[in-house]
């Protein structure tokens, strides 16, 4: 086999027919018959070493077969790689250095059954059933696959205006792409598996895809504008939760890098903005679900180990509510912040942001709300909040390298307004 990436020879794989020289072939009405092609031997670049007398093929730790595949080439260069139904599947193809990009973006290239390494190039009379095959995506207005994802042995084909599934097993049959949704992917690197959904970002809002419609569940919580998907991001899933970095320009933090965090059980999102955010790339282990970010410098290290992990610099953890509507609006309100909040040490503060909308005016307040170790319930007679509008919306947040568990239930208004600002 030849190492089409590193260009230098790896293994050799010898087979061998005979020749007796005598009779007539009755297919080709030659002189001469030939056997069957069987394997004779492999060989690194140092030595070859032939089959034991007992038959077996397996030599150098490398399982050969007995006959020569047909149709078995080596993979064309891709930009994304699945596996399913005992093939891989390489999807946008043939990089060029001189452009910088993939020649043929809209290009499947599939490998034999059961032979990742086998790709054949031309079907020829000799085709059968476990043989693979190329497959172009041909929609209307799609000019590039996003990405790819497999779930079920389910194949999902992400493209720049929609998602479809590749549906078939072999080329005989044939494979045919059914769009699930006319909602496209900005990066494959958004994309991730989440047990009963898939999350991606189709570069205006993540969107949840269960089975039935692709529906958005960002629109009220991320700013997807701030996203900038050309720097370093990915998202993968861990614990009930899909766990990202990327680049996010808000200019309310002292750092445009945060830790984005959207918790499956109760839809909610978080941002934790902190420079040790700056990563290259981020995976999760699938033994324990410990979630690992990649750094500039090579190194690894555990996105929830601990600020040591990332130096001096403390994170900053935030929960942000949606607005929530009051229906007597333009009123003085006392907002009750109803919530349960667990810490292990002895004292720790958090700051709330409140921000109103309404027709007559708006306004945003911060408050300090001390959460001690030996009580976890909050409520109204912690706070003292005066705001007016039609509707709130509560931001916490804290900033340290212990941060407390936050439970939020519920937040309400008084019946009347009460004195004071």
């Amino acid at each position: 086999m030849i190492d089409d990436y590193g260009l230098y020879l790896t293994h050799v794989v010898y087979y061998r027919a005979i020749y007796d020289g005598l009779g007539e072939d009755e297919e080709t009405g030659e002189l001469g018959v030939w056997s069957d092609f069987d394997f004779w031997g492999s060989a690194t670049t140092a030595v070859l070493t032939r089959p034991e007398d007992d038959g077996s093929y397996t030599t150098n730790s490398i399982d050969a077969p007995e006959v020569s595949p047909v149709n078995r080439d080596y993979a064309d260069s891709a930009r994304y790689l699945v596996i399913a139904d005992g093939r891989a599947y390489g999807l946008s193809q043939t990089y060029s250095v001189a452009t910088d990009a993939f020649l043929r973006p809209l290009s499947i290239q599939v490998s034999n059954f059961d032979d990742y390494a086998g790709f054949p190039t031309t079907p020829s009379e000799d085709f059968i059933e476990t043989d693979g095959t190329e497959i172009l995506v041909v929609t209307p207005d799609t000019y590039v696959i996003r990405g790819a994802l497999t779930k079920d042995d389910v194949k999902y084909v992400y493209t720049n205006n929609g998602f479809y599934e590749l549906i078939g097993r072999d080329a005989m049959g044939g494979w045919q792409f059914q769009r699930r949704d006319s909602i496209g992917c900005v990066s494959a690197k958004t994309i991730a598996d989440c047990r009963s959904q898939i999350i991606w970002h189709d570069g205006g809002h993540f969107y949840s895809y269960d089975g039935g419609l692709a529906t958005p569940i960002s629109q009220e919580s991320i700013d997807s504008t701030l996203i900038d998907f050309t720097q370093a991001h990915g998202w993968v899933f861990s614990k009930e939760r899909y766990v990202g970095f990327c680049y996010y320009n808000d200019t309310a933090q002292s750092t445009p890098w945060c830790l984005m965090i959207y918790d499956l059980k109760t839809g909610s999102w978080r941002r934790r903005h902190s420079t040790a955010y700056q990563l290259a790339g981020i995976c999760v282990s699938d033994a324990a679900g410990t979630v690992y970010g990649l750094t500039h410098d090579g190194d690894v290290v555990s996105i929830f180990g601990g600020t040591t992990d990332y130096g001096s610099g403390a994170v900053t953890y935030t929960i942000d509510t949606q607005y929530l509507e009051w229906p007597d609006g333009n009123e003085h309100h006392t907002s009750h912040l109803v919530l349960e909040a667990i810490t292990a040490e002895a004292s720790v503060n958090l700051t709330l942001s409140f921000y109103t909308q309404g027709r007559l005016n708006e306004s945003d307040l911060n408050r300090t709300l001390s959460i001690v170790s030996t009580r976890t319930h909050y409520g109204k007679d912690d706070l003292n909040v005066n705001l007016t509008g039609d509707a709130v919306r509560i931001v916490m947040t804290y900033t340290g390298a212990t941060p407390p568990e936050i439970h939020l239930i519920g937040v309400a208004a008084d019946d009347k307004p009460r004195e004071g600002a």
